[in-house]
């Protein structure tokens, strides 16, 4: 533990209930050259920021060179909670280029945000921008750094190390859930993300289903339907019929692989 600490937040960081410095992820080339540290906090009641820090070396300690850059600016908050937190460093949905994508929740349960394709704000929203904070030109953004729709708290988010797509890891009330979001999809905010009809063609053709849940309390059970080993790796099939509360059946089906039986991650 070195005795200077890293870095400070000029700008400050707002604190209350769900709020803080939510979270951190680090340049694809910083163990390359490229030392730069990207940060997502909330900076006033009302909103948020995603900063970045170039490091250096000054006696020996590593610091920050100066104050962060604020590269992202205006993602809305409440001050309270459903602010989100997901960052992540990642390709598009095709493979191509490197893109900083960030969650932001609904601000709350009691705002519909994300009921519905809402392009008016960033809440309830998985949104992406080039690492230099610009609106990337491809095409795939809705509008805006819109990139993905219906996020009703996704708090934090990851880069699958086989597929390289994002996954979104979303609170509900009794479960928790991952989404694989694409450009322009919609996972359902609270009231359609548990597999419910949303009741409109739209958002029909647009919703995706979460590609794994796990509970906060309580358990689960599965039933492993196959198994297969290739060198060191086994890839479990579980699979289990259900219905959601909107009462429509579903099959919830789960490809899990292990490696040296040490950990366990979701594939597809």
């Amino acid at each position: 533990m070195q005795s200077v600490p890293f870095c400070a937040f000029n700008t400050g960081v707002y604190t209350n209930n769900e709020c803080g410095l939510e979270s951190l992820t680090f340049h694809p080339d910083y163990t390359a050259g490229t030392k730069q540290i990207y940060c997502y906090l909330t900076v006033s009641n009302t909103e948020q920021h995603v900063v970045r820090f170039t490091e250096t070396i000054v006696n020996g300690n590593y610091v920050a060179t100066g104050a962060p850059e604020t590269i992202i600016s205006g993602i809305p908050s409440h001050g309270q909670n459903h602010n989100g937190g997901g960052l992540a460093i990642a390709p598009d949905q095709n493979g191509n280029g490197r893109f900083l994508y960030w969650s932001c929740g609904n601000n709350g349960n009691d705002v519909s945000v994300g009921e519905k394709l809402n392009t008016t704000t960033l809440a309830a929203k998985v949104s992406r921008a080039n690492l230099d904070g610009s609106v990337p030109t491809d095409g795939l953004n809705v509008t805006g750094y819109i990139w993905a729709f219906g996020y009703r708290n996704p708090f934090t988010m990851t880069t699958n190390p086989f597929t390289k797509k994002i996954w979104v890891n979303v609170s509900v009330k009794a479960t928790n859930r991952f989404f694989v979001p694409t450009a322009g999809s919609y996972a359902g905010d609270r009231y359609y993300e548990n597999y419910g009809d949303p009741g409109d063609a739209t958002l029909r053709a647009k919703q995706i289903i979460p590609i794994l849940k796990y509970r906060t309390g309580g358990t689960d059970t599965f039933t492993i339907s196959t198994a297969t080993r290739s060198g060191s790796t086994v890839t479990f099939t579980t699979h289990r019929s259900q219905r959601s509360a909107q009462g429509r059946k579903n099959n919830d089906r789960q490809n899990v692989r292990c490696v040296l039986q040490r950990h366990c991650v979701r594939t597809n």
